[in-house]
């Protein structure tokens, strides 16, 4: 049983029951709960609050005590997922379909922002003292801030002619990476271990956000990831990171006809032009640097001081970036 599933197994029954009773709230209307249960049942690895879990025990902290936090990371991760599916017109959402689709776009907006309400309720079912809850409503609040700013300017990168890699990393820190920060820095700090290790934590946040974006990116160029077809990010015009590498190494003309596909709508958008796309990527060594830059990443995170002094947190972290290697070989690059 790999270390993922065997947390999910321990865990995320109890992760669920803090949903599920936070639904239960009778100022939730019957409809809103069913959104809301419909959303949090679409599945996935759960791997945001396996980290918090993960992190608080490796520091000496209770999984019991980190589960309702645990909770408050799911709640807000699905609520971005709710939003960024109607921001890229997603019709599915792990072969389901997306809360837009089966709600409508204006209730899907209700939802998303009621998650990020939502996520804020298990606060009050921590037993933990009030100054150290204080300190963890802050980084999720810092969290959702840095989280819709990547938003933002994942919008912004889209209207530009030029985007280079350190605009690829910045878009990623604050879309993906802001979660993952809020997982190990949130557990780290119910652990209550002080502040020592608390640099080291926010970079392997950082780090981890970036090679998970990456590891997104590679499988959806390779047609790796399910349910959706190879290209799927070229179709729906975003900056990935073999995007942002293509248009630093291209000539004019090359970047010019880059953007020309990813500007087209997404229902217009051949197949042809996104098979073209994908070879132009292989022949620039893009989706190659997409894969070194994912290496790099991952032996960072192994790196850190905080893993050497914590052979515990590092057994466990080493076991999950082994899990989460991308099935790639060398000849798909």
């Amino acid at each position: 049983m790999s270390l993922l599933t065997e947390y999910h197994a321990q865990h995320w029954g109890g992760v669920k029951e803090h949903i599920e009773a936070l639904m239960a709230h009778e100022a939730f209307s019957p409809f809103a709960a069913e959104m809301i249960r419909y959303q949090m049942s679409t599945g996935g690895k759960r791997i945001r609050p396996t980290l918090a879990v993960m992190t608080a025990e490796a520091f000496g902290g209770s999984a019991t005590s980190c589960l309702p936090f645990a909770a408050t990371v799911e709640l807000i991760h699905n609520a971005s997922l709710v939003h960024d599916d109607i921001q890229d017109h997603d019709r599915t959402r792990r072969g389901r379909p997306s809360a837009w689709v089966a709600f409508s776009t204006e209730q899907a907006i209700n939802l998303g922002d009621l998650l990020f309400v939502l996520g804020f309720e298990p606060f009050n079912r921590m037993d933990i003292p009030d100054s150290l809850k204080l300190n963890v409503m802050r980084l999720t609040i810092r969290a959702i801030g840095e989280l819709v700013d990547g938003q933002v300017y994942e919008f912004v990168l889209k209207e530009r002619d030029m985007v280079t890699e350190e605009d690829y990393f910045r878009l990623v820190s604050g879309k993906t990476g802001s979660l993952f920060r809020l997982a190990y820095c949130g557990g780290y700090a119910l652990a209550d271990d002080g502040d020592r290790h608390a640099g080291d934590i926010r970079t392997m946040g950082e780090h981890m956000g970036g090679l998970f974006q990456l590891r997104d990116d590679l499988l959806d160029a390779l047609g790796l990831k399910e349910g959706r077809p190879a290209g799927s990010d070229v179709a729906e015009g975003k900056i990935a990171f073999p995007a942002a590498h293509y248009m630093s190494t291209a000539r004019d003309r090359d970047r010019e006809r880059l953007l020309a596909v990813l500007r087209l709508p997404r229902d217009e958008t051949p197949a042809a032009a996104v098979d073209e796309v994908l070879q132009r990527y292989r022949d620039a060594g893009s989706m190659r640097a997409a894969f070194q830059q994912y290496a790099q990443r991952r032996e960072a995170i192994l790196a850190l001081s905080c893993l050497k002094e914590n052979g515990d947190l590092r057994s466990r972290m080493r076991e999950i970036l082994e899990e989460l290697e991308p099935p790639i070989k060398e000849k798909q690059l």
